[in-house]
C-alpha cells in the first residue's frame, strides 16, 4: 500500500490491514446497539462520497454539521474530506446568533443535522439564508429528508 498522504488514505489501511475487527463504531439505536465493521465503515463513507458528488457538491464547498456523537458523524467527516469538499462541524448546543454567524458566513448548501431538536434550533434562520439547499437528518425526522437519502 502507497504512503499514506491524506486522512482519507488510512481508509483502505484501516480496511485491509489490522484494523479488521467485527466492532469498528457503534451506535446506539433506539435502545440497540448497531455495530459497524471497519469494512462497513469505509463501505458507508465511499457510498456517502458518492452521494454528495452527485448532489453536485464541489472540491471546496462547504457542507455544515451539527450532530451529536454518532458513527454518522465519522461517515460525514471522512466522505466530505475525501471528495475535497471542507466539513463545517458545529456544537448542537451553541446560541442562537452563533448558529446565525455561521450560516451566513459559510454559504452552505446542505446542512445535516441529528434530529428535530437541532433542527428546530436553526429553522427559523434558514429563510434568511439563501444559500441553504437541503437540510438532512441523522434520525428519522418528519418533514426533514434522511441522510441515508444521499446515498
Amino acid at each position: 500500500m502507497a504512503d499514506i498522504q491524506r486522512i482519507f488514505d488510512l481508509l483502505e489501511k484501516y480496511k485491509h490491514g489490522n484494523f479488521k475487527s467485527e466492532t469498528a463504531l457503534a451506535g446506539k439505536y433506539n435502545g440497540t446497539w448497531k455495530h459497524y465493521s471497519a469494512e462497513d465503515y469505509v463501505n458507508h463513507v465511499n457510498e456517502l462520497s458518492r452521494g454528495l458528488l452527485s448532489l453536485g457538491v464541489k472540491p471546496g464547498e462547504n457542507i455544515l454539521t451539527i450532530v451529536n456523537n454518532c458513527p454518522e458523524w465519522n461517515f460525514f467527516d471522512m466522505a466530505i474530506m475525501q471528495i475535497g469538499a471542507v466539513q463545517v462541524p458545529v456544537y448542537p448546543t451553541i446560541s442562537e446568533s452563533n448558529y446565525e454567524y455561521i450560516l451566513k458566513e459559510t454559504s452552505v448548501r446542505y446542512i445535516i443535522v441529528s434530529n428535530r431538536e437541532i433542527f428546530d434550533r436553526i429553522k427559523n434562520l434558514l429563510p434568511s439564508i439563501p444559500s441553504v439547499k437541503t437540510v438532512y437528518a441523522i434520525e428519522e425526522t418528519e418533514g426533514l429528508p434522511h441522510w441515508t437519502e444521499i446515498l
